[in-house]
């Protein structure tokens, strides 16, 4: 039967189904500070043979752009802000917080984690305390702004599957797809979440997203400003000396 693709919300990321690794002796930092945001694109795919399947409602995608703000860190928690933007100019926000450290993943109850995120410059076969999955390798990933390195996890049942990229400086989450399958045989029924990285303050994601700072752009302007008055005033001066002199020149033989 033919398959229906319908795009949804994805707002929050439930804990993937996933092998859980061994956490190692390493310090578990976070590799983000207050202040620092991440836009992102978040949305979701059904997948199904039943064209009459009914998508709730709140599913469907009405959101522009996603933010992530973190307004504060506290050890090996981070503090965030979640700011979703509707196409009609609307905004809600949403406060959320993750503990980086894997000792300590207990501590939160679900509904106050949010998007993955882990701790800064992990290895391969460290854990990823807020999903229970583990780093499989760590490649490069290439930015408006040079090359980046990026940690890889992913996982596959017959039910859940999927992959996460988080870049390895800030621990911050850059790229997830992953698919959830509810039902078997005729029934089923695939939903597929997205979340892909945008913009950051943190590195340029893609070419031409952010324009000069004002006190740099003016700073350039001044600088030229600067040189080239003096340059321009003295150009027209010997312009004027010149001009005069030839205007007496011709004073002087008119009046022979």
């Amino acid at each position: 039967m033919k398959r229906v693709f319908v795009v949804v919300l994805v707002l929050f990321i439930c804990p993937l189904a996933a092998s859980l690794g061994d956490a190692t002796s390493q310090t578990w930092t976070p590799g983000v500070a207050e202040g620092d945001y991440f836009y992102y694109n978040m949305y979701g795919v059904y997948e199904t043979n039943r064209p009459s399947l009914n998508i709730p409602e709140f599913e469907y995608n009405n959101t522009d752009w996603t933010r992530i703000t973190v307004s504060r860190v506290e050890g090996s928690v981070v503090y965030q802000v979640y700011t979703l933007h509707y196409r009609n100019g609307s905004e809600t926000s949403f406060d959320f917080k993750c503990n980086v450290n894997p000792a300590n993943k207990s501590t939160l109850k679900f509904n106050e984690k949010g998007v993955p995120l882990c701790a800064a410059n992990l290895a391969v076969g460290d854990t990823v305390p807020t999903d229970e999955t583990v780093i499989d390798e760590t490649l490069s990933r290439t930015y408006a702004s040079g090359i980046r390195e990026t940690n890889h996890a992913f996982w596959n049942s017959s039910t859940d599957w999927g992959d996460l990229n988080f870049d390895r400086e800030t621990g911050m989450l850059v790229e997830l797809h992953r698919t959830h399958r509810f039902g078997s045989g005729s029934e089923a029924v695939d939903k597929t979440d997205v979340i892909v990285l945008t913009d950051t303050n943190r590195w340029q994601v893609s070419p031409g997203e952010r324009q000069p700072s004002m006190p740099l752009f003016a700073a350039l302007i001044l600088a030229v400003f600067t040189v080239l008055v003096p340059i321009a005033v003295i150009i027209r001066f010997k312009i004027r000396r010149h001009t005069t002199g030839n205007s007496s020149g011709i004073q002087q033989i008119t009046n022979k």
